[in-house]
């Protein structure tokens, strides 16, 4: 049966392999910022600190995967930070059961009884939250779309035919002629700004300052990338990653449209360095010592050198006060 692209896409990734709990790091098909180490979540705890000052928040991370970012986070405010632990609430939403299973298991790793993060399927109404998504946006179900048509997948085949009203009209709004139309992004902003009355969303997402008018999407396979269009899907569906570069004007828009704004768009070693790092790895040093501070400080440098992660990956802060 023939079905849209973004059918096929959301059946691939977020119905099965996600669902199914996809690893990351070395054994994975893919790393992400929280691989290289615990800093990146300490110096987002640092961040989040700065932005939270003297009120009480939620402190919310969205496709929280293992839930090792949430709690390095939880460790960075806690080692450095003592002060604001008493202010904040932590809460991963997760709407697979297995994630939810294997973020529990990390937390208690972690922890053990001694800090409380609320695992949900979906955002509860959390008043003030600081919302933090690392490579989320990617995931979104996207069309590929090229001058008037759109992708459409059978037996894992893909071939174009005429693109619908609404996507032409997308993408004449957008200016695009041909790449990813991610859907999801209108609904995603409206939730936020009806389940918070103030929120922070620091979102780090593959992607470029300027979009390109060409298919970013792409395989991952135990760290080797692959181009859909040269090989056989079917040998990839639901067991490997699928990506491609979020488009940051749309996603500015959804959220400007649901009452937010842009704090900030840059790229992640620009952010991350705007965040203090550098601060964060000296502190690191006081703390643990000389060969923590070394470790920190090539941490670092994976995390915001341009041929690492620095260039790869985008913040966009959104925030509505």
């Amino acid at each position: 049966m023939q079905v849209r692209f973004s059918e096929y896409f959301q059946r691939w990734l977020n119905e099965i392999y996600y669902a199914n709990y996809a690893p990351i790091g070395k054994s994975g098909d893919f790393y992400t910022a929280v691989s290289v180490g615990g800093l990146f979540g300490f110096i987002l705890a640092r961040q989040i600190c700065a932005l939270v000052g003297r009120e009480r928040a939620t402190i919310v991370e969205i496709g929280a995967n293992s839930g090792d970012l949430m709690c390095d986070i939880i460790q960075g405010i806690y080692t450095f930070m003592p002060d604001f632990a008493e202010r904040l609430n932590f809460i991963i939403v997760e709407p697979h059961e297995r994630l939810r299973e294997v973020q529990r298991r990390t937390i208690s790793e972690r922890f053990g009884d001694e800090v409380a993060v609320e695992i949900c399927a979906e955002l509860p109404e959390c008043g003030r939250a600081i919302i933090v998504a690392n490579e989320l946006f990617d995931a979104f179900a996207c069309e590929l779309y090229d001058e008037g048509q759109m992708a459409y997948a059978s037996e894992h085949r893909v071939s174009f035919a005429p693109a619908t009203s609404e996507i032409c009209e997308t993408a004449r709004k957008f200016g695009i002629k041909k790449g990813e139309i991610p859907l999801g992004y209108d609904a995603f902003a409206r939730e936020i700004s009806a389940k918070c009355a103030k929120f922070e969303l620091l979102a780090f997402d593959y992607g470029k300052a300027v979009r390109e008018d060409k298919f970013t999407l792409r395989i991952f396979r135990e760290h080797r990338i692959y181009e859909p269009s040269r090989v056989d899907l079917g040998e990839f569906f639901g067991r490997s990653d699928i990506t491609y570069n979020v488009n940051f004007d749309m996603l500015r828009a959804a959220f400007e449209s649901a009452g937010a704004g842009v704090r900030q768009f840059a790229r992640q070693g620009t952010a991350l360095m705007d965040f203090g790092a550098g601060d964060v790895v000296e502190l690191i040093g006081t703390h643990a010592g000389e060969q923590a501070r070394k470790n920190a400080a090539n941490q670092l440098k994976r995390l915001i050198m341009p041929a690492e992660m620095g260039d790869a990956f985008m913040l966009m802060w959104l925030g509505r006060d």
